[in-house]
């Protein structure tokens, strides 16, 4: 960033959308750091992926990125989806799955961020976005950080490093991606992580989705590239 004179925090007028995006997308990684620990791995990802739904409705409102009936129509069915894997209940084991879908809305918040901030008269720069939001996430943790220090084993260090290391790529890899194409264009890309998921569930932690789970999966994978097609197909 020195380098090439890019701005740490952006510019001036660009703040309050960037500080908007290090909010909601710091509340959407502590509602997923939360839900990891109670939910099988694949339910955590696909639940994630409600985030691609609920960003078209918010493109809509917000960008004026047109829908069409199909559309609306795949994103209700992609939440009946969602229905089969949270399963709703009046149970203390459906509030994981409640901070899931609030993660994903904070999600999808600061996604459309990066889509308005892209439509800025000064475009930030990727990097100016990711060392932001990196800055702010650091401060508001820190503190709790240094009231509740647990002295971590090496083994731990190392999964803590390797977390931090592929959390950071990704998120260059998504804000470049946001950058350059409409939210409702890229998010059929995001699918392979459910099965990366359910096989790593599987071969670490002995993870099995029940078959209501897998319902929901399959509803929501097939909305989603349903939505690609037909989003390819008004493009041309």
């Amino acid at each position: 960033m020195w380098k090439n004179r890019q701005l740490f925090f952006g510019y001036a007028e660009n703040r309050l959308l960037l500080l908007s995006r290090s909010i909601t997308g710091l509340l959407g990684i502590l509602c997923g750091v939360y839900i990891i620990d109670h939910l099988v791995l694949s339910d955590v990802d696909m639940i994630g992926k409600l985030t691609s739904f609920i960003l078209i409705i918010l493109s809509a409102i917000f960008l004026k990125e047109r829908a069409s009936l199909l559309q609306w129509i795949l994103c209700l069915i992609a939440f009946i989806g969602a229905l089969f894997i949270i399963k709703p209940a009046v149970d203390i084991r459906f509030m994981p799955y409640l901070v899931g879908v609030i993660g994903s809305v904070f999600a999808a918040i600061a996604y459309l961020c990066l889509r308005l901030l892209a439509k800025t008269k000064k475009v930030e720069s990727p990097n100016t976005i990711v060392f932001f939001f990196s800055a702010f996430s650091t401060l508001i943790l820190l503190p709790f950080v240094a009231i509740d220090y647990v002295v971590l084993t090496n083994l731990q260090t190392i999964y803590l490093v390797l977390a931090g290391v592929t959390s950071a790529v990704g998120q260059f890899c998504v804000t470049t991606a946001y950058k350059y194409a409409a939210a409702k264009d890229i998010s059929i890309y995001s699918y392979a992580s459910v099965l990366f998921s359910a096989i790593l569930g599987l071969l670490f932690f002995e993870q099995y989705p029940d078959m209501l789970s897998w319902l929901g999966y399959a509803i929501i994978f097939v909305s989603s590239w349903l939505m690609f097609v037909l989003t390819k197909k008004q493009s041309k």
